[in-house]
């Protein structure tokens, strides 16, 4: 480490290197840069490091273990099988380079970071917290996310297909072009989220927590969802069929324009929900909760309401061919209304 501080100590950037082995554990360092040096199983227990830059650096086996890090960066540089466990790092970015495959970020600490273009197979994240980071374009094939606590993130080209999510909360996090199929995400936190157009085909949410989600576009294909919790979400133009959803809490959530085949929502809380154009096909409602529900413009075929709730419902230009209401639901629906028809015409014929 003596020879390491004089060439330090010249303040120029440290270039062509080799040291591996190097040992900087406890080490407060600041403002350096290492360009293209071999730091191979190099040594940062414990460190403090503000503002070194490595540059075209191999960091295999590293060990960054309890290190604290605020405004370091690494670029093209390799990281596989390095060692960050209990790292609290803020302000980290890390770029290109062959990646952070196999590496150990277990209960790390990351704000306001940014990691982009890396490879994160194999990489364990167990119980990390991840606040105001941003993954751009990562392959994270098998990444381990269980217990992971994660805020105001961002995932994009999100294909987690592979991951291991267990018990996972995430809040406010955007999933860009997310791949979730076939995933079980049983009890997961996803509150506040956005997984706009993401795949869920296959997918297991029961029991999950989505409240006031963005789910527009999504695709729900054989989705299981019961006892799903999401007031307040959004599933404009989503795509479900042969979903299961019974007892499903989506109270106050806006599902225009949805198209719903062979979806079953028995019992299901739907108070306050919007349906306007969504178009169901073969769906259950028995016993379902849509008490002031708009479902105005729906069309519906073959749609069972057996013992529904449809006090104040709308059904304005509502068009529905043979479904199944107790006697006497239809005293309980707001008719469509003639005057408004008129309004919605005239507005047609000038557009």
């Amino acid at each position: 480490m003596s020879a390491l501080q004089d060439l330090i100590a010249t303040g120029r950037p440290l270039c062509d290197l080799v040291l591996p082995g190097l040992d900087a554990q406890g080490q407060s360092l600041q403002t350096l840069v290492f360009n293209h040096c071999d730091l191979r199983g190099s040594r940062w227990h414990g460190a403090n490091l503000l503002g070194l830059c490595f540059v075209g650096c191999d960091l295999r086996g590293a060990d960054f273990t309890a290190a604290r890090l605020e405004r370091v960066s690494f670029s093209d540089c390799a990281l596989g099988a390095s060692h960050w466990r209990g790292v609290k790092a803020e302000l980290l970015a890390i770029t290109d380079g062959p990646g952070l495959a196999g590496s150990d970020w277990r209960d790390a600490a990351l704000s306001q970071s940014s990691l982009c273009r890396l490879a994160l197979a194999d990489s364990d994240w167990n119980g990390a917290t991840l606040t105001r980071t941003a993954f751009t374009d990562c392959r994270f094939a098998t990444i381990a996310l269980c217990g992971c606590r994660i805020e105001k993130c961002v995932f994009t080209q999100a294909d987690l297909r592979a991951a291991q999510l267990t018990g996972l909360r995430a809040r406010a996090v955007v999933f860009v072009d997310a791949q979730l199929a076939g995933l079980d995400l049983r009890g997961l936190s996803l509150t506040r989220c956005t997984l706009q157009k993401a795949d869920l085909s296959g997918a297991d949410l029961s029991g999950a927590d989505l409240t006031e989600t963005n789910l527009m576009s999504a695709r729900l294909h054989g989705t299981r969802m019961q006892g799903l919790r999401a007031p307040h979400s959004l599933w404009a133009d989503a795509d479900l069929a042969d979903t299961l959803a019974d007892d499903a809490d989506l109270a106050g959530s806006v599902f225009k324009g949805a198209r719903l085949a062979r979806v079953a929502l028995r019992s299901a809380r739907l108070g306050a929900s919007i349906w306007q154009q969504a178009r169901w096909q073969d769906v259950d409602l028995s016993g379902a909760d849509l008490t002031q529900a708009d479902l105005s413009h729906t069309q519906a075929e073959r749609v069972e309401f057996r013992a529904a709730r449809l006090d104040h419902a709308n059904a304005h230009a509502a068009r529905w061919t043979d479904c199944l209401l107790d006697a006497g639901q239809g005293r309980t629906l707001r008719p469509t209304d003639p005057a408004l028809a008129q309004a919605e015409a005239r507005s047609l014929e000038f557009a």
